[in-house]
């Protein structure tokens, strides 16, 4: 009996050990690759990963594929349960540009979720069982709202600029401020 509890423990022991430097090596990874995407926003990795920032502050380096409006992107972890809801707010950082927009999970449409897996996945093997696959995210963006991490006034007569030049004048030192007058 004391063999059987000498083995036990040690698996116990081993696993937590094991499970414990798989996190650690996850969160340093995505942390390298978050810094990368931020200090090379025009790299190669910028072109296929971005970074998704959830409600209470987590930040992901997601693969995804944005058409227009639309942000898709493939969860293989636990965390698509974040979004299952639906209309859950969330923060992209794609390409330089930060971007507020609103996400759910596909849960119940498999011929869409096959669809945009298609071009969002292309490689994945044609004779994976569905239920291997990933839950698909679809992040609608909110067109001229800006991000909570964007400082600044904008004030113009006649024309309303975006967050994204906003943001760029404001790095370069210049203000752009759009008043409105009703």
């Amino acid at each position: 009996m004391k063999r059987i509890t000498k083995v036990l423990a040690t698996l116990v022991v081993g696993s937590v050990v094991l499970l414990s430097a798989f996190a650690y090596y996850g969160a340093s990874a995505n942390a390298n690759v978050a810094k990368e995407l931020r200090d090379n926003p025009g790299g190669e990795r910028a072109e296929l990963v971005m970074l998704l920032t959830f409600q209470d502050g987590r930040e992901l380096p997601v693969n995804y594929l944005r058409e227009d409006d639309q942000v898709f992107v493939g969860a293989d972890g636990r965390w698509w349960r974040a979004f299952r809801d639906g209309n859950v707010p969330v923060t992209v950082f794609i390409k330089g540009q930060e971007y507020v927009g609103r996400a759910r999970t596909v849960m119940n449409d498999p011929e869409y979720t096959r669809e945009v897996f298609e071009r969002l996945r292309p490689n994945v093997p044609k004779w994976l069982p569905d239920w291997l696959d990933a839950y698909l995210i679809v992040i609608d963006l909110e067109v001229g709202v800006c991000p909570p991490s964007f400082v600044g006034f904008r004030l113009t007569v006649g024309h309303l600029f975006s967050c994204e030049s906003t943001a760029m004048a404001a790095a370069e030192g210049r203000a752009l401020i759009n008043l409105m007058i009703v």
